[in-house]
């Protein structure tokens, strides 16, 4: 069964995930809590008073804990990754981690209550896959309850089994953990995984005299059955294999027309790479330095202009109220955003909400007139830092603002709401390729082949690199973003 479980563990991880994007440190984090719900599966019970089971986990480290916390809803479909550098992003990455365990265990928890029911059919015949008896009073068992906390099992004793005006079991008294008695139907009770029910079958299977001996006329007609079914299935095996003497020999007959090899095992190959073409190639031995396209990532800022206008209306100073507070939110000018970005520990003027986020600390302003309406509006400005990630040269992604439309040589993208500024130069001069190692090379005509990688490399045609802060000597673009230098 447990093989049965990994089996599927992919599938089930796969839609816990859904379409979110993990980091390679939560996507350690989430398997090892993964590891910690199917280890701490009850496998057997060790005694019938105290409910304790036997689980996997107990074989390597014995009365191991893993309680972990509840969690709360968090509906965001998917994120662009980036540093956990605030609060609020550590809670969301929680959050998505505990929405995918719960997601997880719902799935496994379902699926394995499914198996150990199936286990306990009669309508199955296989005496050695499933399990053919009915409960036992004093045995520990599983209680399907829905609504059971991530990584909780509930454990209940059997204390009586009620049968019914026919004779078969439909009810049983269970004792709960905390000593109290209730009534329960058979098809909520689950028996653990591992138990003693072979040896018990083997005991209650009594052997009462001979088997009742067959007539002779069913004796002839069953023998006559094996007999026709023996020769059909001979024959089904003599065409078979006479099928596959045809095919190895077509097989044989082909191959040797193209390739003779001495090891005397013919196969198939590709025209192009035949044996007479493939031993007149000539080649170069070398060293080269293989690059992979990467991520270049750069510092960037992003400026709000946040303004609350209020509008008071009076009258004779004997009616005041409050008419409008509205506040709206647009984009600075790139030098003001600079400016803000030096001022930032300027403590009299701004205040740090966050490691990486500054305000202004303007006092919102208004008061009331004699006759009429009067707004007075308040300005204060938002700044915060990040980064934008740079691949292609050509699509950016940050994360501040979405800025994919915005070209990387101009240094800013303007919005309705914000602005965001980098450092077009460095943009533009970063190297997008990063340096793997040096390999020995074999250089063909059309590939290169690097044996340790066990990869033959294709260039592409008409194709150059332009990275020319990459520091390259002789560079070659291959198939997959793929750059090789001498």
């Amino acid at each position: 069964m447990y093989t049965h479980e990994l089996s599927d563990l992919p599938k089930r991880l796969g839609q816990a995930i859904g379409r979110k994007l993990l980091k390679e440190r939560e996507l350690i984090i989430l398997i090892a809590e993964i590891e910690g719900i199917l280890n701490t599966r009850p496998l057997t019970y060790v005694g019938f008073d105290d409910y304790k089971v036997t689980r996997p986990i107990d074989f390597i480290s014995p009365n191991a804990s893993l309680d972990i916390p509840t969690n709360y809803e968090s509906n965001q479909d998917e994120y662009t990754p980036h540093r956990l550098n605030t609060k609020n992003k550590l809670l969301k990455y929680w959050s998505n981690t505990l929405s995918a365990l719960d997601f997880f265990w719902n799935l496994w928890r379902d699926e394995y209550i499914v198996n150990l029911r199936e286990r306990t059919q009669k309508e199955l015949t296989s005496p050695r896959a499933v399990e053919r008896r009915i409960p036992r009073e004093n045995e520990t068992v599983l209680l399907n309850e829905p609504d059971t906390p991530r990584g909780m099992w509930k454990l209940v004793g059997i204390k009586a089994i009620k049968r019914g005006w026919d004779g078969k079991i439909r009810t049983a008294t269970i004792q709960m953990p905390n000593g109290k008695l209730l009534d329960r139907s058979i098809k909520e009770l689950y028996p653990l995984e591992v138990d003693d029910s072979e040896r018990l079958e083997d005991q209650s299977t009594p052997v009462v005299g001979k088997p009742k001996e067959e007539s002779i006329a069913l004796r002839t007609r069953s023998t006559q059955t094996r007999q026709t079914k023996l020769l059909q299935n001979s024959k089904t095996i003599t065409n078979s294999l006479l099928l596959i003497n045809i095919i190895f020999a077509l097989f044989q007959v082909t191959a040797s027309n193209i390739c003779k090899w001495t090891s005397g095992i013919p196969f198939n190959m590709p025209q192009k790479w035949n044996c007479e073409n493939a031993s007149e190639q000539n080649f170069t031995s070398m060293k080269v330095a293989v690059y992979t396209r990467t991520h270049a990532r750069m510092p960037a800022i992003k400026c709000n202009n946040i303004t609350r206008t209020v509008c008071t209306k009076a009258f004779l100073r004997f009616s005041l109220s409050v008419e409008s507070d509205q506040t709206t939110t647009s984009a600075t000018n790139s030098q003001i955003c600079r400016t803000l970005d030096q001022d930032r520990f300027d403590e009299n003027r701004f205040k740090q909400i966050s490691p990486n986020i500054w305000t202004t600390s303007n006092n919102i302003q208004y008061s009331y007139g004699w006759l009429r309406i009067r707004c007075q509006s308040t300005t204060n400005f938002l700044l915060q830092q990040g980064q934008i990630l740079i691949y292609d040269g050509r699509k950016l992604v940050s994360d501040l603002e979405s800025i994919e439309q915005c070209p990387t040589q101009i240094g800013k993208c303007i919005t309705s709401s914000s602005i965001t500024l980098w450092n077009e130069i460095e943009a533009i001069i970063k190297c997008l390729y990063r340096r793997i190692r040096i390999f020995n090379a074999r250089m063909y005509e059309t590939h290169i082949l690097i044996d340790e990688l066990q990869t033959s490399f294709i260039s592409k045609e008409n194709e150059t690199v332009t990275a020319a802060n990459c520091g390259f000597i002789d560079p070659y673009l291959m198939n997959g973003d793929i750059v090789i230098d001498k």
